[in-house]
């Protein structure tokens, strides 16, 4: 297994928040970790990936390709989506840094929980997953594997003990601002606010 895995593997969020300097930040620099970690991040636009028969397949299924981990036994290798983007429009440069953020925290996600898969040599790539059941009961292991880790990505971007330090200072504490705080899309954030069973005002 490289190094990187081995450093990782089998960490909580707030184990791995901890270890890197990471759990009282806001909004949490996954950069840092994944470069602290000595994982070798790539921005590309994937286009040698997606017309690969397979890959075509499940970006019909669970739409577009974002990013993939590929582990060797030396390095760890993380590719991320190099979106086009107008640096004139905030908006537009938001969401394209709240989607990169999510994407490298998924990823590091995977390389936590399922070194296994990865140590044997497996691609685990990333796509928007918009067709996920949330009924475990109805995913098969891939959904299972992608599921767990937007789980941990969570986790990751918007701590527990971060989001409630938060919301004990608002007086109405809406997805649109908390979304801000954390960096994250505000899909992100109503997910982990559900998750987590917690009160907010939706006004995006």
């Amino acid at each position: 297994m490289c190094p990187p895995l081995e450093e990782i593997k089998g960490l909580t969020a707030n184990e791995l928040l901890k270890k890197y300097g990471q759990y009282d930040s806001m909004p949490i620099d996954i950069k840092k970790i994944l470069l602290d970690i000595k994982a070798v991040l790539v921005e590309d636009d994937l286009s040698f990936l997606e017309n690969a028969s397979h890959v075509q397949e499940n970006i019909k299924k669970y739409g577009e390709l974002c990013g993939l981990v590929l582990a060797t036994k030396e390095d760890l290798n993380i590719f991320y989506k190099k979106y086009p983007i107008d640096l004139t429009n905030d908006l537009e440069v938001k969401s394209v840094r709240n989607r990169t953020r999510f994407t490298l925290a998924h990823e590091l996600a995977h390389c936590v929980l399922h070194a296994e898969h990865l140590e044997k040599g497996y691609l685990e790539f990333r796509f928007e997953n918009k067709k996920i059941n949330k009924d475990f009961r109805k995913r098969n292991e891939y959904e299972n594997l992608e599921y767990s880790a937007n789980i941990y990505a969570g986790q990751l971007l918007v701590p527990e003990h971060k989001l409630k330090e938060v919301l004990n200072k608002l007086i109405m504490p809406s997805l649109k601002s908390l979304s801000e705080l954390f960096a994250v899309s505000s899909n992100v954030m109503r997910a982990r606010l559900d998750y987590l069973g917690l009160e907010y005002v939706v006004d995006v």
